[in-house]
């Protein structure tokens, strides 16, 4: 029988660090499959359903096109609108100041966005009229305003998020589209800050108009200007007499704003409430206060979104639940009707059931099994994956004694370093060695005679200070260990 020179040694350690606030992984992340719902509802996605729609309402305008949009880049909807300036259309356009695009800070916003949208306005310039603010960020397209409006309002830019985007698209009635374009002509006098030139990347300082313009008198368009919070109102109304159910759409979320305030409330007087959102750091402490008073909330990589439904009905808009949206800004809501609103509630309800993220408040780790974001990080920066375990190989450790092997004292269990993978536990293994005869170490003096006497007794060396005891055959271990406790030596292996 073999000498036993090593043993396998395990130890699983569990770590107890509690996750913080993140977002757990229930499915993956996934293009939209039904873009036509019904009821005059788009939503975006890779058929391009939202962007052929805009492409085609402006082919068919015979007067004029009215286009506001925060960020503006989709190139077949440029070609369109120059199209239609060669036929004679007027067409005339809103859209951010170039102040308010470059203030962006966001991963989701990039320097080659803004590039492409000056790019596309450089091909505009002097052919439509075009004038910008900071307050800008309504998204619309009316059509023929005086004598057969049509539109579309969208909560997507023109740009990408036609196509990719987690967006909505509402094709308008003609007096809602007339509305529309009324706040259009309102936000033109009003609100504007320059105009473009004839001359690429030129702007002009906007003059005062003569006349103050006319303020709309109508209801079936629901705004936030810089003078009116008709949307901030109508949102509180609707919210804090909600007592069934709540769900909102929206891509910011600021935690100190009165509307997240009162939806908050309503999620602790315990009315279901769900709450659809992008995951990112300036969300998260609107994301948290919202769960820890009982609402759900649930996430996708590219939504932007901005709808409610509730007791009272269900309406589309273009801004945040911010304060540049709701307060200060120029933006644009439409109630739903009936059919309308059973549409907006399929999407809404399809989207609960597939977004891919639900925000956790934290935790155990063992409760988190999957991919993770950590709410305060970016996309890509955010990204774990909790793992159940994984395995650690530690040095091997020589024993004292090569009789003693399971007597060897446990390594220093060292915590690896986390990067992409968090562990419930850590499972470290390791090998106990024998001890080997050092080199150099000399047989005892009596040993050669002590040999003679009795064949089988085990050898015995000293080197330096030490003695030692050989173990040559399994079956001298008994007589290995008698004479190690004789002489005050160790058993080593030859």
């Amino acid at each position: 029988m073999a000498i036993k020179s090593f043993i396998s040694r395990n130890s699983t350690q569990v770590i107890d660090d509690p996750l913080p606030p993140c977002w757990h992984r229930r499915h993956p992340t996934a293009d939209e499959t039904v873009e036509r719902v019904g009821g005059g509802l788009l939503s975006t996605g890779p058929q391009g359903s939202l962007g052929k729609a805009l492409v085609e309402l402006v082919a068919e305008a015979k007067d004029t096109v009215l286009i506001a949009t925060f960020l503006f880049s989709d190139a077949d909807l440029c070609d369109a609108l120059l199209a239609a300036h060669a036929r004679g259309v007027r067409v005339y356009m809103l859209t951010a100041s170039s102040a308010r695009l470059t203030s962006q800070r966001d991963d989701d916003f990039t320097a080659q966005m803004i590039a492409d949208h000056q790019r596309l306005l450089d091909r505009l310039a002097g052919k439509i009229v075009l004038r910008s603010a900071d307050c800008f960020h309504a998204k619309f397209v009316v059509v023929d305003h005086e004598r057969a409006p049509r539109g579309w309002l969208s909560t997507a830019n023109f740009n990408p998020a036609l196509y990719r985007g987690r967006e909505l698209g509402l094709e308008l009635a003609p007096p809602t589209a007339q509305e529309l374009a009324a706040w259009f002509s309102w936000g033109f006098w009003t609100c504007a800050q320059h105009e473009l030139t004839g001359e690429k990347g030129r702007l002009r300082a906007v003059d005062q108009p003569p006349v103050a313009a006319k303020v709309p008198t109508g209801d079936g368009v629901l705004v936030t200007t810089p003078e009116h919070q008709i949307l901030r109102a109508q949102l509180l109304t609707w919210i804090h007499t909600t007592k069934r159910e709540l769900w909102l759409s929206s891509y910011a979320l600021e935690a100190n704003h009165d509307v997240l305030a009162a939806i908050i409330e309503r999620a602790k007087a315990g009315v279901p409430v769900t709450v659809l959102t992008r995951p990112r750091p300036a969300v998260r402490d609107a994301v948290v206060a919202l769960r820890e008073a009982g609402a759900r909330v649930i996430a996708h990589d590219t939504l932007h979104a901005k709808a409610v439904i509730c007791d009272h009905g269900a309406l589309i808009m273009t801004a945040n639940i911010a304060a540049h949206g709701l307060d200060n800004s120029f933006e644009v809501g439409v109630v739903l009707d009936r059919t309308a609103r059973e549409a907006l509630r399929q999407t809404l309800s399809r989207w609960i059931e597939t977004f891919p993220w639900i925000l956790s408040l934290g935790g155990p780790r063992a409760d988190h099994i999957g991919d993770i974001w950590l709410a305060d990080q970016g996309k890509d920066d955010g990204q774990r994956q909790v793992v159940e375990q994984v395995v650690k190989k530690l040095d091997d450790i020589e024993a004292e004694d090569a009789l003693a092997l399971d007597d060897a004292p446990s390594p220093k269990f060292v915590r690896p370093a986390e990067r992409q993978q968090l562990p419930v536990a850590v499972h470290y293994e390791w090998s106990v060695r024998a001890p080997h005869l050092p080199k150099g170490a000399k047989p005892l003096d009596d040993d050669t005679d002590a040999a003679k006497d009795e064949k089988h007794t085990p050898p015995a060396f000293q080197h330096k200070r030490q003695r030692y005891v050989v173990l040559e055959h399994e079956h001298d271990a008994s007589a290995a260990r008698a004479r190690a406790n004789e002489l005050g030596a160790k058993v080593v292996l030859p």
